[in-house]
């Protein structure tokens, strides 16, 4: 087996973990508040990547943890995590799942405004049909609108700035102190969270919520590793655009749990943004390459 094989079957496996991710806090959004969702989620992967960093031998370097594009990438993840929450418990997963597709668009089009990055005609045609894909899944003209889809559009910019901060952090803190610092973060918002009506007040969960809470982090965890590992074995041109099976994941667990109708002006409106997306990535890898 090939380094790039490998790093492939890492990034399928940490995308198939983080869909399996969002079916189960789309379940527990069910039962219990999401700022009490978001507090524990948070609480036990920061205590879980704090503890990885240490037995890793990884030091917290508060200078560093405190620069202020560690500090814009924890409000970009604060900012995804907690929108793409509420986006699950008020929307269906197939189309928050699709709209998250456009993630890489953003982060390209963040690249260029902020970042010096150069894009050319080409890209920016495909960036502007991968947008469009966005405004076919989320269908705002008719029926099939669902308000609450807006969500995630906020947690793509969140996650966009999170992804265009972590390019600017400083050399010297690793992936799992800045997923420690950002998911510690989390613990507060969501106290803070539960102090509104429309999240109400915390819950004791039973057993079979504590259960889904658990096997949430670990899933959560699973992911980041395998991302990471992936990143680390195989070519990133190679595996990036793997990433994008988490769609085919969310689709299949969207219609098998939830019972989710998908129609044929949403998938193709993913159809577009996913292929626009591996249609950058593929533009950028050549202008790289010269």
């Amino acid at each position: 087996m090939t380094d790039n094989l490998r790093g492939i079957l890492w990034m399928v496996l940490a995308m198939a973990a983080f869909a399996v991710a969002d079916v189960t806090i789309k379940l527990l959004t069910q039962e219990l508040p999401p700022g009490q969702i978001l507090a524990v989620i948070g609480g036990c992967g920061a205590i879980i990547f704090a503890l990885w960093a240490f037995l890793s031998g990884e030091k917290i370097i508060w200078p560093l943890l405190l620069h202020p594009m560690s500090i814009l990438r924890t409000i970009g993840e604060l900012i995804g995590t907690m929108a793409v929450i509420m986006a699950l418990a008020l929307a269906p997963l197939s189309i928050v799942s699709a709209i998250l597709q456009a993630n890489p668009l953003l982060v390209t089009i963040g690249a260029a405004l902020f970042m010096g990055a150069r894009v050319g005609p080409q890209r920016w045609f495909a960036i502007f049909i991968g947008l469009a894909g966005v405004v076919l899944v989320i269908q705002p003209w008719g029926a099939e609108f669902v308000p609450a889809s807006l969500l995630a559009v906020v947690c793509a910019f969140g996650l966009a700035l999170r992804d265009l901060a972590t390019r600017a952090v400083p050399p010297g803190l690793s992936t799992k102190v800045l997923a420690a610092a950002a998911l510690a973060v989390e613990v507060p918002a969501g106290l803070a969270l539960l102090q509104f009506p429309f999240s109400g007040p915390a819950i004791w969960p039973d057993a079979n919520q504590t259960l889904l809470l658990i096997v949430t982090v670990v899933v959560i965890c699973v992911a980041y590793f395998a991302v990471t590992a992936a990143m680390r074995v195989g070519e990133v041109a190679v595996v990036t655009p793997f990433r994008y099976s988490r769609i085919l994941f969310a689709l299949a667990l969207a219609v098998v749990i939830f019972d989710e109708r998908l129609n044929a002006v949403m998938l193709i409106g993913a159809a577009l943004t996913v292929a626009s997306g591996l249609y950058t990535l593929w533009r950028e890898k050549r202008a790289i390459a010269r």
